[in-house]
């Protein structure tokens, strides 16, 4: 696998999806900080209280199969940010 690039997002009380996907990239790893996000990657939005908790400092490792389902939101008060790293 090659690095195929990088984004910060922020997470807030909207659900956000991954914003610039690189062509022909295959997975990504997803580190969360500054507060902790719930994700749902079936085409529904998350919300503070459903989808999958990810707390500070937990990483994701996702194939990008669903990455245009794949969805974030903040779970408590405090907005977080998505560390994105793209491999191909």
């Amino acid at each position: 696998m090659q690095p195929a690039g990088y984004e910060q997002k922020t997470v807030s009380t909207a659900a956000v999806a991954l914003a610039s996907v690189p062509d022909r990239s295959n997975f990504a790893i997803i580190t969360v900080a500054g507060g902790a996000v719930r994700f749902r990657d079936d085409g529904v939005d998350p919300t503070a209280a459903l989808g999958h908790p990810l707390e500070v400092g937990d990483r994701l490792h996702y194939d990008l199969n669903r990455a245009d389902a794949l969805k974030f939101i903040r779970r408590d008060s405090t907005d977080a940010t998505l560390d994105v790293t793209y491999w191909k």
